[in-house]
């Protein structure tokens, strides 16, 4: 090998290291930390209820500061892909948008861009379908005469612009060209004519989620370093609704602002920043660190097993690695500063960290199992219970104070890699069947293996109120779902009353009961475990 090859290598060498280095996760924590205090100032700015996208945007706000979560997924605004999502509706954030007259939506993205395609394009989508539903069959007199425009008026311009020459469609000129807007606008109309379709919903779904107040659903955009430091309203059009001067229930439409946490940069290893603190006592702290944009992205790749076991999380780093018990972690967080200490080095932060989370599994090793308190949701109608409960397992379990805490359960079904429940007695009153499931794409494929011999082991002929079959997993969202779904589908109509015959099983019935269920959970079933959930009922 000549000179120049092992020059180049060293080169490559070198490079590698010190993007790795930029990328660590201290660098990581740190950008998050900065783009939290954005978001911060965005609370008073838009007095709106402030909405994590999940996953990235939840690392950009404490858990206690949110309202609820979003899931809008960027992949159902790329390019050519657009799509309206059926099992990610979303609606529970109607509610919301009608008591405070609209929510500000947080989510980030890598490197290179402005924004995620999610806000961008897929909270468009969203909105426009929603508003086309909202108001069909409506004239344009109709609509200004329920909103008290003048046809005359600015905001009279700009609606019937948005509705008759985009269907409603509203995107940033910065981000979405025109040509894929106008794209975008021409298959709205067969987005909602599906939903409606599959018995999701209707106009007068839509008003009760809104308690019967009937504005359109207006999207506008916000992010690090945009025009004058204040929000973009733009939206190719020459019209615009100016609301600067009202309170966010009196204005005609309901705001979905967007909300980017990160600013944009163009270094892939991120690029230096230097934060200036003014202490009280009148001296200056500087602190400085690589940041990267979008750090939060795809944690489960940088927040690895040698890092809390790998289970630090969103949650865990603002309750526990930022703060403890209310307070802000010294031992990590320099209080001078709101940042992690600029001398701890990438090696003794990650000590720091485990050593807090094994303080923390201590602590929650003492914690009483007399007082299980789980996170549950109880799959019923008002007219119909069909005796299933699902949900979140947090911890390690004990059979007795089980049974003590859940009297009326009488099945257990756990599908966990990470805890069980033990002390279990040679004749149990309660049916417990437990499997290692991981909440992953793996653990999902592996439900193909594991409904076979699951599904015919659990008993609905008696289930009730009184007698339930309770569901858990790790999140509550995906693993846990997908068995729900088998039961709802296999044994129970859209009502959610059991069936008294065998039911044409196809992949809109499974879809109709996604979107059921998200009434009463903000359910996630991945794609994997609809493709087992498909493949076991089919």
């Amino acid at each position: 090998m000549d000179k120049l090859t092992l020059s180049h290598l060293d080169i490559n060498s070198v490079t590698k290291e010190l993007r790795k280095d930029s990328l660590s996760i201290k660098n990581r924590l740190q950008s998050i930390i900065y783009d939290a205090s954005f978001v911060e100032t965005t609370k008073d700015k838009f007095k709106l209820p402030l909405i994590p996208n999940e996953r990235c945007g939840l690392w950009y706000l404490p858990p206690n500061e949110q309202k609820d979560t979003s899931y809008f997924k960027s992949t159902d605004g790329h390019t050519g892909q657009w799509s309206f999502s059926l099992r990610r509706l979303n609606f529970h954030l109607l509610p919301i948008i009608s008591a405070y007259g609209g929510i500000a939506i947080i989510d980030s993205t890598r490197k290179g861009k402005l924004m995620p395609d999610a806000l961008s394009k897929t909270i468009p989508i969203w909105c426009a379908v929603l508003n086309t539903i909202l108001y069909e069959g409506d004239s344009d007199k109709d609509i200004l005469d329920g909103l008290g425009l003048e046809k005359d008026s600015t905001d009279a311009k700009f609606l019937l612009s948005l509705k008759n020459e985009h269907n409603w469609v509203s995107t940033p000129k910065y981000m979405v060209f025109a040509s894929e807007r106008n794209e975008i606008s021409k298959l709205i109309d067969s987005f909602a004519k599906e939903v409606k379709k599959l018995g999701l919903v209707t106009k007068e779904k839509l008003m009760s989620h809104l308690d019967g107040k009937k504005k359109p659903l207006i999207p506008q955009w916000h992010y690090p370093g945009c025009k004058n430091n204040d929000e973009e309203i733009v939206n190719n059009d020459s019209f615009f609704f100016d609301h600067r001067q009202e309170s966010n229930t009196e204005r005609t439409y309901f705001l979905v602002q967007c909300v980017t946490a990160s600013k944009k940069t163009n270094v892939y290893g991120g690029s230096i920043l230097t934060v200036r603190n003014n202490l009280t006592n009148g001296e200056i702290k500087l602190t400085s660190w690589y940041y990267i944009q979008g750090s939060a992205d795809d944690h489960e790749l940088w927040a690895t097993k040698d890092i809390c076991n790998g289970n630090l999380n969103s949650g865990f780093f603002w309750e526990h690695i930022f703060a403890d018990n209310g307070k802000r972690n010294d031992d990590i967080i320099d209080n001078d500063t709101g940042y992690i200490y600029d001398w701890i080095s990438e090696n003794e932060l990650v000590l720091r960290m485990n050593r807090t989370y094994e303080k923390y599994v201590k602590h929650r090793a003492l914690l009483s199992n007399e007082d299980l308190d789980l996170d549950l949701s109880h799959v019923k109608t008002d007219s119909n219970d069909t005796g299933i409960i699902f949900g979140i397992i947090d911890r390690n379990m004990n059979y007795n104070s089980f049974i003590t805490t859940y009297k009326n359960v009488s099945q257990l079904v756990i599908l966990s890699e990470l805890f069980s429940i033990s002390n279990i007695p040679d004749n149990p009153k309660v049916t417990i069947l437990q499997y290692k499931v991981e909440s992953s794409k793996k653990g999902s494929k592996k439900l193909r293996e594991i409904f076979p011999t699951l599904i015919p082991q659990i008993n609905l002929q008696n289930a009730s109120k009184n007698n339930t079959i309770m569901i858990l997993c790790d999140t509550g969202k995906d693993i846990s779902a997908g068995l729900v779904l088998v039961l709802l589908c296999k044994h129970f109509d859209l009502d959610w009353a059991p069936l008294q015959c065998c039911p044409k099983i196809n992949k809109d019935l499974v879809k109709q009961q996604v979107g059921l269920l998200l009434n009463v959970r903000k359910v996630n079933p991945s794609r994997n475990t609809l493709q087992s959930v498909n493949t076991f009922i089919m």
